[in-house]
């Protein structure tokens, strides 16, 4: 028997024990707990590959493979248990600090963490690794720097003397669900990730009458269902998975990864009859609001009093969310909201919707999913298949979608529709379905303006102005409530040393926001010390860049798409430059006017010379929010030529004095007649 038959033999006696020794422990982390047991009687559990499959891909060139990816949950009798099961690889010894770090989270309110197997492979043999003393417990709260606290729990555990090639395995279970969710969840599981996978599986059990709702995004594989005695089982197994490549700027609602998700059957009114057990009719208002109230009641129109409420909740109702248990989808009262003066998504959505009652406008919360806008049509109805919550405005048959999350937004209300969640699940009673969000009707629109004067010191004097309309005027109004005047005098001065060198502040940064437009205009002007470069003595040269354009048409970092490309949108920008050359001197250039478009994006370039200014006008508008596959590569040798149309080289040259201008000239001519004859005295013919 040959050594490499021992080491499996060994192999699998030694996981057969481990599967089984654990008896219930239960370890004490402070506050929190966790247990060691055998893997439950209706897992069935799946062998790691003896050597990775030279069919499959991995096989050289990775620097992180996973042997084994195994999901299972059992949803019976309404329990919610989840079984997990990992076994990766650090390839390369860089990698091996990684490999000896395991993490997971759990929610200790209404769930439990146990762990069935902690284990390594090296040169083949299996050694158990599941020390109870090397797990650690606490509450890292990742999302606190969104002002979001959860409740999660994150379970560390370090293992010691892992080496490149060796294997890690881990298989864990978390037991549980959050209540609030009435048992309307889903399952899902991803069929790719960023390393290569070997074997990768799911299994679901449902009660034997249940109905299942199937869901495969991006061509995920066909599961396989099969029915026995009390048991209603779904399974699905893929060999040979190869790692996928993130090629960035996806559209929002694009899922980018084959998953598969899973559920009971339900519809999209029964979920919305649970979220509005969620919403019950509010009790009262805090006296002070009410006179808030009493004083918006008397504005001249219905929109006023909308944009006076919206204002109210967005400025003053600071964002924070405590989503613990059941506060993780069941809002404050909208007393309690405003009173604290902060709340979530869901607690600013309820106290706006009842303001607006109040004031006698027919206004509901609607959930959404942020993360995948539209895309939440393409999972299965679930209450887990939302993350955020805006309010739905009905005026004579027209709605107006509102979020009383963003902030520092200004303008007429109705130009503040510019929510593109594509669909919504209004939390009102005769809810069947989803709705359709309308699209953005606010443009991101910039305008901005360069005008650069020569000065007699040969400095270069810079004025810039810039206007910001509609979610770009929003986006800088946020950004200037967070950075104080110096820091952005330091960073628009940076921004124009990195382009030209020593730059003099001779303005600093002046704001102008009007509200009543939605937009914000900032000036300021500086000396260029040395931008010129010098071609020869008697000529110089500038280069200028559309920046503001360059930021909504950059490249994708992969250029050869299988997916499809965001554009952002809506947007419109225009930016002008304009360089007064001095006396003297004229421009090495030609006019220029230039167009580059397609289904998508329109752009425009428009350069020419009036009297000593020649201007650089180039004008940008986007057309579509994305592109399939189909015209993406197409799309992106546009954005190649249109960035290259960003950049322009100005040269100047100094004029010749008319008298020096015309002693050239004559030079020049005596040369040339000088050349002429002695041309015709070779093509004479010889006499002999």
């Amino acid at each position: 028997m040959t050594k490499a038959w021992i080491n499996r033999i060994l192999a699998a006696i030694v996981f057969f024990a481990m599967s089984n020794v654990h008896a219930t422990q239960t370890f004490q982390r402070g506050d929190y707990a966790f247990t060691v047991a055998s893997t439950p009687d209706w897992v069935q559990p799946r062998s790691v590959a003896a050597t990775w499959d030279p069919q499959a891909p991995g096989l050289a060139g990775e620097r992180w493979r996973y042997w084994l990816v195994d999901f299972q949950a059992d949803r019976r009798a309404g329990v919610r248990v989840r079984y997990y099961d990992m076994a990766y690889e650090a390839v390369t010894s860089e990698l091996a600090g990684d490999a000896a770090k395991f993490e997971t989270d759990f929610f200790p309110e209404f769930q439990r963490l146990t762990f069935y197997e902690v284990s390594v492979r090296r040169e083949g043999v299996w050694q158990d690794h599941l020390d109870p003393k090397r797990v650690t417990m606490a509450r890292r709260e990742t999302s606190f720097e969104q002002d979001m606290t959860t409740g999660a729990i994150s379970a560390l555990l370090v293992l010691d003397d892992i080496r490149a090639g060796d294997v890690v395995r881990v298989r864990y279970g978390i037991e549980g669900e959050n209540p609030v969710l009435a048992g309307l969840d889903d399952e899902r599981a991803s069929f790719a990730t960023t390393s290569v996978m070997l074997d990768r599986s799911m299994r679901i059990l449902f009660d034997k009458d249940a109905k299942i709702a199937i869901r495969r995004l991006d061509s995920a594989p066909e599961p396989v269902e099969k029915k026995s005695e009390g048991l209603h089982e779904l399974q699905l197994s893929v060999h040979g998975i190869a790692a996928f490549h993130d090629e960035g700027v996806y559209p929002v609602w694009y899922w980018r990864v084959p998953q598969l998700v899973v559920s009971e059957n339900r519809t999209w009114a029964d979920v919305a009859a649970w979220a509005r057990t969620l919403y019950p009719p509010y009790k009262t208002l805090p006296p002070d609001l009410e006179q808030r109230i009493v004083g918006w009641k008397r504005l001249p129109s219905v929109d006023d009093r909308i944009s006076a409420a919206l204002r109210a909740v967005q400025e003053e109702v600071r964002y924070f969310g405590t989503e613990i248990g059941e506060n993780s989808h069941r809002p404050a009262e909208p007393a309690e909201a405003w009173t604290k003066r902060y709340g979530d998504c869901k607690d600013k959505a309820r106290l706006l919707a009842a303001i607006l009652d109040r004031l006698g406008i027919e206004a509901y919360p609607a959930i959404v999913l942020a993360t995948h806008t539209k895309g939440v049509a393409d999972l299965p109805p679930a209450a887990s298949a939302f993350d955020h919550v805006i309010v739905q405005v009905k005026l004579a048959g027209e709605s107006i979608w509102l979020d009383p999350t963003a902030t520092q937004q200004r303008g007429l209300i109705r130009k503040l529709d510019r929510l593109d969640f594509g669909v919504a699940l209004p939390v009102a009673s005769g809810t069947h379905d989803l709705v359709n969000v309308s699209a953005p009707t606010a443009i991101d629109r910039v305008s901005g303006v360069e005008r650069y004067t020569p000065a007699a010191d040969g400095k270069i004097v810079l004025d810039v102005e810039t206007r910001y309309a509609g979610n770009a005027a929003e986006q800088l109004r946020r950004s200037l409530r967070v950075h104080n005047k110096d820091e952005l005098d330091r960073r628009y001065a940076d921004f124009y040393r990195k382009r030209y060198g020593d730059v003099e502040i001779k303005t600093p940064v002046e704001i102008r926001e009007l509200d009543a437009e939605d937009s914000v205009v900032i000036h300021s002007s500086y000396a260029l010390v040395s931008a010129w470069e010098h071609n020869t003595s008697s000529s110089r040269v500038i280069d200028m860049y559309a920046d503001l354009i360059a930021e909504r048409v950059g490249l994708p970092k992969t250029m050869v798409r299988t997916a499809p490309l965001a554009i952002a949108h809506p947007a419109d920008v225009e930016q002008t430059v304009e360089m007064q050359f001095p006396t003297g001197w004229h421009w090495l250039g030609k006019d220029e006017k230039k167009t580059i478009e397609n289904a998508f994006v329109h752009y425009e370039k428009d350069v020419h010379v009036s009297g000593n200014i020649v201007r650089n006008i180039q004008h940008y508008t986007s057309r579509e929010d994305a592109l399939d596959i189909k015209e993406a590569n197409s799309h992106i040798q546009r954005l190649r030529e249109l960035n290259d149309a960003l950049n322009q080289r100005m040269a100047f040259a100094q004029s010749e004095p008319d008298d020096q201008k015309q002693r050239r000239q004559r030079l020049e001519n005596a040369l040339r007649n000088i050349m002429d004859k002695q041309q015709d005295d070779n093509h004479a013919p010889a006499h002999h």
